[in-house]
């Protein structure tokens, strides 16, 4: 059973009623074939993905609607095992030549943006812990 957020002790965002009616809302009908201890830890680990991505607390008093629609993105991505990259649409170029010169890509590694959760979430977190850089007249 998850803990929504508010509660002391949340592990989830989104309760699992909520995440089914946004997940078939928007057209992933295969979520709801998973069983529903499944979704619960999918939405709990969808849940620690968002929350590490440092959001600021005016957006989760009360919690922003964007917030709770990258949660469930995220769920559904972990569902797929594909929560860092989102699968892909071709296949990857691996060599290319043009005239005398050849190039050789490298195997791509896991990319950690999701683009509809970083666009769900645009300016709702901190910076990418680089922390601000201050300019100084001297």
């Amino acid at each position: 059973m998850l803990t929504i957020y508010p509660a002391a002790g949340y592990d989830s965002f989104v309760s699992l009623a909520d995440a089914d009616g946004y997940l078939a809302a928007v057209g992933y009908a295969d979520w709801a074939t998973l069983a529903d201890e499944t979704r619960e830890a999918n939405l709990r680990r969808g849940t620690q993905y968002i929350f590490a991505k440092r959001i600021r607390p005016e957006y989760l008093s009360p919690l922003h609607g964007n917030i709770l629609a990258a949660t469930c993105e995220a769920a559904y991505r972990i569902s797929k095992g594909v929560l860092y990259r989102d699968p892909p649409t071709g296949g990857a170029v691996k060599q290319k030549t043009v005239g005398p010169i050849t190039i050789v890509y490298d195997t791509p590694q896991n990319d950690p943006m999701v683009k509809v959760i970083d666009d769900l979430l645009y300016g709702m977190t901190y910076s990418s812990g680089y922390g601000p850089v201050f300019l100084e007249r001297t």
